[in-house]
């Protein structure tokens, strides 16, 4: 079966070999397979780390891969915002160079379409842009082939534009193919942010006077309420539940906490 559909083997040992922290609170971290085998996936799916709780009862939190399949064969790469109380994320922040971690995966369907139409509207919040980044490759091939990709990247302050300098490299080298549009919603002055200050949202009458919804499809990741938001937008201008992928992160509630998630990644 293809590695977008389900993971090869259940559980296998994954071992950090790089630790590089993107801003005070977002770490990006490669690890390989501990065992050398290989680990084939798609842009876009996410693998699984599992771990004991403090009652000895094994948990797991997942995470979109962010390191092209291609770019480092035989590892992978996570993006991961340490939460507080979040489990997963405060592991994650704690691992460095050397150490093993339990892991699963490939999983996930939050993958580019092989046929897909003339506009590929991608949306992040904060380490929901991680898939994206993954898929610069694939991107890379579509805008050659004519396809024209946006990518509207909200996040609340300047030093969380993830990967910027790279998103901004792909814009200057196909300034028709790859239009970046990044907003901040709560720049802080010593940042001297020039840009749009807002949400994402705030780039739907670009979309509206540039893109014909039924030659279009769009994916959206990040926090819940920015999905929830943008997909209603987008099925009200003509986008279908068909051309409209999303991939929820939700963060799960403090231990001893029941509160319901929606459908989605914990943290």
């Amino acid at each position: 079966m293809r590695a977008r559909h389900m993971a090869r083997e259940r559980y296998f040992q994954s071992q950090v070999v790089e630790v590089r922290e993107l801003s005070e609170l977002v770490r990006h971290v490669v690890l390989e397979r501990e065992d050398g085998a290989a680990l084939p996936y798609t842009a876009g799916q996410f693998i699984m780390i599992h771990f004991p709780d403090e009652h000895g009862v094994e948990i797991n939190r997942s995470y979109s891969m962010s390191e092209p399949p291609e770019a480092l064969p035989g590892r992978f790469g996570l993006c991961v915002k340490r939460v507080d109380g979040g489990r997963g994320s405060e592991l994650i922040h704690s691992l460095g160079e050397g150490d093993t971690i339990k892991t699963s995966g490939p999983y996930g369907r939050f993958v580019l379409k092989n046929a897909p139409p003339r506009d590929i509207v991608l949306v992040a919040t904060g380490t929901g842009v991680a898939p994206y980044r993954a898929m610069i490759p694939e991107l890379r091939a579509r805008i050659e082939a004519g396809h024209r990709i946006w990518l509207l990247f909200g996040v609340r302050t300047v030093d969380e534009l993830l990967y910027h300098d790279e998103w901004r490299d792909l814009a200057t080298q196909h300034p028709d193919g790859f239009l970046y549009r990044p907003v901040v919603s709560r720049p802080r002055p010593e940042a001297s942010w020039s840009g749009p200050v807002g949400y994402v949202s705030a780039f739907l009458d670009e979309l509206d006077a540039a893109i014909a919804p039924d030659d279009a499809i769009a994916y959206l990741c990040g926090v819940p309420a920015m999905i929830d938001d943008m997909r209603a937008a987008l099925l009200e201008r003509g986008f279908t539940r068909r051309t409209v992928k999303t991939e929820k992160y939700a963060s799960p509630p403090p231990p001893g906490k029941k509160v319901a998630l929606p459908p989605g990644k914990a943290r």
